[in-house]
């Protein structure tokens, strides 16, 4: 392509994850806004969205003081179903439902309790006692109870970063990475740099919007501190014939063994996950693989069958507070949008319309009414 000495649009996206994409997809398309570019450091959809399950699970990711993230999980659930009738290539899967198990009857009474909290405020779940019937896998016969959120869904993450990035391909622009800004007025200028000649590019918006992750630079002095939080993943082939996971979303707590999930698509199964704070080391383990390997073994006898495809780790971008930030830095017309954590993918419509209502000066959505810098 040819190379630009500067580059000025009325909009600039930085971070070509989910987050970004979601947030083009919306300006483009509900917003109408065609004077607008995306720029992404590597290739879009290569950083931590590329490591997602892909689950659209707010009631069985709650914990005891995540409650707003739930509600605001659930209202960004819906608005998924009204994204899929105007974009019909959103891989969402047509098998609904999540389940999380316990692994041991003693693990079985924090199930409980997770349940009557649940239920106390007002989430649609069931009690399971017959998990292997329900779910017709060759589940560990010690697991006998589970709580099953019917609503719940998922979508495969590593298609869906694809089809968006198809979808939008004439507003993106990778291999290009923020060096600088200021705001200026009614105007941020600053430079951008082409990884590629790393020539260095002037550009001029009026809004500019951070959707970067784990991915900031210190000399930018934001006002939000993203601490990366890293996760490993291993992925297995699916083979129906030895074992078939029909795309259910199994989650699993063990006080023993730790928590994760299984979860499975049209070819494969993704197992998880690590929770580590071990800085930006984006790297497997031998001890996190081994741990997500044990967790569904025990889970699911059956699986040591299968061949492992990949194994991987992602940074997800978290706050202080666990609470994601979507807000203009004060005195300017640049939004942060990030600390996603392990709700990037579920929150990613929410976050699209919150930013589309911020550009646009109208009200806040209560639901979002914590994520302030």
């Amino acid at each position: 392509f040819k190379l630009m000495k500067s580059l000025k649009h009325k909009t600039i996206i930085i971070g070509g994850g989910i987050i970004g994409l979601s947030t083009l997809w919306f300006l483009t398309n509900y917003a109408n806004e065609k004077d607008i570019i995306l720029l992404e450091k590597n290739t879009v959809g290569s950083g931590c969205s590329e490591k997602a399950a892909g689950m659209l699970t707010p009631i069985n990711e709650i914990e005891f003081d995540e409650v707003s993230i739930v509600n605001a999980g659930i209202q960004s659930l819906n608005l998924y179903a009204q994204w899929k009738k105007d974009a019909p290539f959103i891989p969402i899967s047509n098998k609904k439902g999540s389940y999380e198990i316990a692994l041991t009857e003693d693990d079985k009474s924090y199930l409980k309790r997770r349940f009557e909290f649940q239920k106390k405020y007002g989430f649609n779940v069931q009690w399971i006692e017959n998990v292997s019937e329900k779910l017709a896998i060759p589940i560990n016969p010690n697991v006998k109870s589970a709580i099953f959120a019917p609503e719940e869904t998922q979508l495969d993450a590593q298609k869906f970063l694809k089809l968006l990035k198809q979808n939008l391909n004439n507003f993106v622009k990778e291999k290009h990475s923020l060096v600088s800004f200021q705001q200026q007025k009614n105007k941020i200028k600053g430079q951008i740099k082409n990884e590629i000649t790393e020539e260095l590019i002037n550009f001029e918006t009026e809004n500019l919007i951070l959707a970067t992750g784990v991915y900031n630079k210190p000399e930018w002095n934001l006002p939000v501190k993203i601490i990366p939080v890293r996760g490993q993943i291993v992925g297995v082939k699916q083979i129906p014939q030895i074992f078939d996971m029909k795309e259910n979303i199994i989650r699993i707590f063990s006080k023993e063994l730790g928590k994760g999930y299984i979860v499975g698509k049209e070819n494969r199964i993704i197992l998880g996950t690590t929770s580590e704070m071990k800085g930006f080391q984006e790297i497997t383990t031998v001890g996190g693989i081994f741990n997500i390997l044990r967790r569904s073994f025990f889970t699911f006898p059956g699986i040591d069958e299968l061949p492992i495809i990949k194994t991987n780790a992602g940074l997800r971008p978290a706050t202080k507070s666990f609470l994601p930030v979507i807000d203009k830095i004060p005195g300017t017309n640049i939004i942060i949008a990030n600390g996603f954590y392990r709700h990037g993918f579920l929150l990613a419509p929410l976050a699209a319309q919150t930013i589309m209502e911020l550009l646009a000066n109208k009200p806040r959505n209560p639901l979002v009414e914590s994520w302030k810098i």
